[in-house]
């Protein structure tokens, strides 16, 4: 009682099951924070227990992954949400700037193995240990990630490779932003400002 953590050993005013976007910003943590670690897992087992009793699909999408696969405090916890997940119509989407970062430690390695649906935007320069040993890409789909078109300028597209592992292929994607996200992306504050 009046420690530290003691908001988290009282029952919660977030129900997540009342609602189809939940969107948790963990910012304000410090990257290699205890807090981090202690906040993701009871994260992760929160949405765990919620998914196995629900019957609606689950999507759980986690950007700058980077920052809790190097962490193997938090990674476990994730690791069980990865193995189960297909059991409860749970959908873990990972998104981090290059693949490297998926194999960081071993508990990250495990859970890119439970990844067999994965997406490569434009990557400069693809590491060549990484692309034999773990990737499994080959000279084609190199190219393709190493050369695919950027939505830069004029171009309203961007291209991505996803890479289907239980079915042993690859398929060139190109990305069209939506009306709602073309708004987002062309925003200008200072044209919606009024007097």
């Amino acid at each position: 009682e009046n420690g530290e953590y003691h908001n988290l050993a009282q029952p919660t005013e977030i129900d997540i099951t009342k609602n189809d976007v939940i969107y948790l910003d963990l910012q304000q943590i410090p990257e290699n924070s205890d807090n981090l670690g202690i906040m993701m897992q009871l994260l992760f087992m929160k949405i765990y227990q919620n998914a196995k009793s629900t019957s609606d699909k689950v999507a759980i999408t986690i950007d700058e992954a980077h920052k809790i696969l190097g962490d193997e405090n938090i990674t476990g916890g994730l690791e069980e949400l990865f193995r189960h997940s297909r059991h409860f119509d749970v959908s873990i989407n990972l998104i981090s700037q290059t693949p490297e970062e998926f194999y960081i430690n071993q508990t990250a390695e495990t859970i890119a193995k439970q990844c067999t649906i994965k997406r490569f935007h434009r990557v400069d320069s693809l590491n060549n240990d990484l692309v034999e040993n773990k990737l499994e890409l080959n000279e084609r789909e190199v190219n393709f990630v190493e050369n695919a078109e950027m939505g830069e300028g004029d171009k309203d597209y961007s291209e991505a490779l996803l890479v289907i592992q239980d079915e042993d292929r690859s398929i060139p994607l190109r990305i069209e932003a939506t009306k709602d996200e073309q708004m987002v992306i062309g925003y200008d504050p200072t044209e919606s400002v009024r007097e």
